[in-house]
């Protein structure tokens, strides 16, 4: 089986731990750097095409990943583990975060288009480009209470210009 398909595994595995966990620090890390230098920084969750279907069609891509065979049969999947970890490891350590699976899955369901091929496609990549457009265009300040909080400036209706 793919290590990367482990890290939705409903159990926790030693390896995939380890590797989160190592992962996670270096994120924290360089949250730190970034600080220690003024510098505002941002991590962008960029989702996966297994999440995508799975957000669209939660049987069919379970039955998908079971009809592989072997181990695939008897893993418990939780396909929202890894944004679920990340979104609360961000809250937990302060560290600025916006996932684009939510816009990709929004985008995907009201026009139909693909936004994942083997890696995003051109759609993807639009709608991947608006959301984060607008992150940077914010100049995000997360000390300024007078100022729209981050979440509210990229909001999953800020890609459906490009619908």
């Amino acid at each position: 089986m793919s290590p990367e398909l482990l890290q939705w595994s409903a159990q926790d595995i030693p390896k995939i731990e380890t590797a989160w966990s190592r992962t996670l620090e270096r994120v924290r890390a360089s949250r730190d750097f970034c600080r220690a230098r003024g510098i505002t920084f941002l991590l962008v969750y960029v989702g996966s095409d297994l999440e995508v279907k799975y957000a669209l069609d939660p049987v069919g891509t379970i039955s998908q990943l079971r009809a592989l065979g072997g181990p695939h049969q008897t893993v418990p999947w939780d396909m929202s583990k890894s944004i679920k970890r990340v979104t609360r490891y961000c809250d937990e350590n302060d560290i600025l975060f916006i996932s684009l699976l939510e816009p990709l899955i929004d985008a995907q369901k009201d026009t139909g288009r693909q936004v994942f091929g083997d890696h995003y496609t051109m759609f993807g990549h639009e709608v991947a480009a608006q959301v984060l457009a607008g992150a940077v265009s914010f100049r995000v300040d997360p000390y300024a209470a007078e100022k729209p909080t981050f979440k509210q400036c990229v909001a999953s209706h800020s890609w459906s210009a490009i619908a």
